[in-house]
């Protein structure tokens, strides 16, 4: 039987990292509670996350906490030296991730 496939593209994932690269330091979001108590680390790598058997990727980072490496959700963080999203732009990231646009 053939495995399911992503809807979404490289690129999309690429657009999904909303300007971070390795080595960015980034932040939990203000909107966001963290329960391991994270707050700023530096961005290791990127990969994507595949919960369940449905075409649903979520792109994910390796961040360097000070504690130690961890994933993490890319909607959950954010680059320290930019300005905060502002609606649209989250929004705009929500439906980029999901890939209709």
């Amino acid at each position: 039987m053939r495995q399911p496939t992503s809807i979404l593209k490289p690129s999309h994932l690429l657009s999904n990292m909303r300007g971070m690269k390795k080595g960015d330091l980034v932040r939990i979001i203000s909107t966001d509670s963290d329960p391991r108590g994270r707050h700023a680390g530096i961005i290791l790598e990127f990969d994507s996350y595949h919960p369940d058997a449905s075409s649903l990727v979520i792109p994910i980072a390796k961040v360097l906490w000070p504690d130690k490496p961890g994933w993490i959700d890319l909607s959950r963080i954010e680059k320290i030296d930019s300005e905060p999203l502002t609606e649209a732009e989250k929004e705009e990231s929500f439906w980029k991730m999901w890939g209709h646009i």
